[in-house]
């Protein structure tokens, strides 16, 4: 889903996106966040982290709600470092996984953004298309609200935003709502859009 609004330079729009999950205990409570703000994103998830517990379900009840779910490998491995043939088993493991809840496009996004001519190739041919990232919202890094204020500047200097975010820290989970609230009370005459 996209956050429209006015911008100084015409109509402009948010996305939200979530890598590293499915986290089994933070993911739920972000998708009850996202339902009662009646908004939807992109979900990045790792094979490895949707064979923990019964994680698979956290991913089904996202598709479900009406996220979109993009492939993010299996390992969370730097690409560029790996064989043509562990490239393509990162995202075969992972794609077996969630098969029954891809969209299309089928989305993928390399760990760390990191690709060349050679990893962009191999996702083409499997199928992918990347969506990169263009808000860095450093979650990982800062458990304050300083996260929070990074991001809502850097929408604000941009006429789009596909905003980078993890489903795997507590402080993305307890700091989205003012996020959310940040991005509707600067842009004036928000509107929730159900694509990408």
């Amino acid at each position: 889903m996209v956050v429209n609004y006015n911008s100084g330079n015409g109509f402009g729009e948010v996305q939200l996106t979530f890598n590293d999950g499915p986290h089994t205990a933070l993911t739920p409570r972000l998708l009850d966040i996202l339902k009662q703000e009646n908004m939807k994103a992109v979900f990045f998830v790792l094979g490895s982290n949707i064979t923990i517990d019964k994680n698979i379900k956290i991913v089904k009840r996202a598709f479900e709600e009406g996220h979109i779910i993009g492939n993010h490998t299996y390992f969370h491995r730097n690409l560029k470092r790996l064989s043509d043939y562990e490239i393509r088993s990162e995202i075969f493991y992972t794609e077996k996984l969630i098969k029954d809840f891809l969209s299309t496009p089928t989305l993928f996004r390399p760990p760390f953004g990191a690709a060349d001519l050679r990893v962009n190739q191999i996702i083409w041919d499997s199928g992918y298309v990347t969506l990169p990232w263009s808000v860095d919202s450093m979650d990982w890094k800062d458990s304050g609200k300083s996260w929070v204020e990074n991001v809502t500047h850097h929408i604000n200097a941009r006429e789009d935003s596909i905003v980078l975010m993890h489903d795997t820290y507590e402080q993305t989970v307890e700091q989205l709502p003012e996020l959310i609230n940040a991005i509707k009370n600067k842009k004036m005459q928000s509107e929730l859009v159900n694509n990408i």
